[in-house]
């Protein structure tokens, strides 16, 4: 039996950012989906372009999209999970990196924006997650 994980990380990057933020608050909503995954069967290489979408009020939608790369070690995994629950289970891996990008691209005078901890491993990003603080801390947060 090999001492390797079932998959491993091999990297991620930022594709394309657009950043709309006018006003102080906290983000309205942010949506996180998944553009497109790949498989190269080959190379045992799956592909991620995962896209977070934040609006702030009175904005534009920011966008930022990314893409992961993970090499498959264990080809009866793969084999034994749908695409659904492997994309779902690569987001999870690379949320953390999104989540620090995101805090260090919109630091500035108005304050970083921290997207919450959330265990993404069960969740369906076909049409992608939509996540919104409720009303009432909503309301108590405008500045």
């Amino acid at each position: 039996m090999s001492q390797r994980p079932v998959y491993e990380l091999i990297g991620y990057q930022i594709n394309n950012i657009k950043y709309s933020r006018t006003e102080l608050g906290i983000p309205l909503k942010f949506k996180l989906s998944i553009k497109e995954s790949k498989f190269d069967n080959e190379k045992m290489l799956a592909f991620i372009f995962p896209v977070l979408e934040i609006q702030f009020r009175n904005s534009d939608p920011s966008i930022f999209e990314f893409s992961a790369i993970f090499k498959i070690n264990d080809t009866e995994w793969k084999q034994s999970i749908s695409t659904i629950q492997m994309n779902a289970i690569f987001i999870s891996s690379v949320f953390p990196y999104i989540r620090s990008f995101v805090h260090h691209i919109t630091d500035d005078v108005r304050g970083s924006i921290n997207l919450p901890t959330i265990d993404l491993r069960m969740a369906n990003f076909e049409s992608g997650i939509v996540f919104e603080p409720n009303s009432k801390a909503q309301n108590n947060l405008k500045n």
